[in-house]
């Protein structure tokens, strides 16, 4: 992405943070959502401004954990088998997120790990309704142990 490039989409984010600052103030709940839960969402510029304060003027690499071998990360778990399910990014409050843990819950995994991104930026009764509640839907707890981790879009 090049200088332009970055130019443009400040330009853009300031035009959805101003429709998502007259949404606000009018109270326009449907506007506020559409809003929140696209690319229009004002902290994208944080995300922006973050991303080249950490590769371009720092000139930092990634810290992540390197490997020598694919068993470097292997947890031994004994003589039993062990199926896990992950589910991420997967649309949360969309009729595509209760789809896709449907499927998952065929497989009858007996862990359910959500690796992140339920929403960009969505309230505590959002996240409770569109993804607590369709876990407890769909998964039986007493049969598949379910753990969520945040990602990066679920720090806002």
């Amino acid at each position: 992405m090049g200088f332009m490039d970055v130019l443009g989409n400040i330009a853009k984010r300031s035009k959805l943070a101003t429709a998502l600052f007259w949404a606000e103030i009018t109270h326009n709940v449907p506007r506020i959502n559409e809003l929140k839960m696209s690319e229009g969402d004002p902290d994208w510029l944080k995300v922006i401004t973050n991303y080249y304060d950490y590769f371009l003027n720092r000139r930092l690499t990634i810290p992540y954990v390197r490997y020598n071998s694919l068993d470097d990360f292997v947890i031994p778990i004994g003589t039993n088998k062990l199926k896990i399910g992950f589910i991420a990014d997967w649309g949360t409050g969309q009729e595509d997120a209760a789809w896709l843990l449907a499927e998952v819950m065929k497989h009858s995994p007996d862990l359910l790990i959500h690796l992140g991104d339920i929403y960009y930026s969505g309230t505590k009764e959002e996240a409770k309704t569109n993804f607590l509640d369709l876990i407890q839907k769909y998964v039986d707890q007493k049969k598949t142990r379910v753990f969520t981790l945040s990602g990066n879009h679920d720090m806002y």
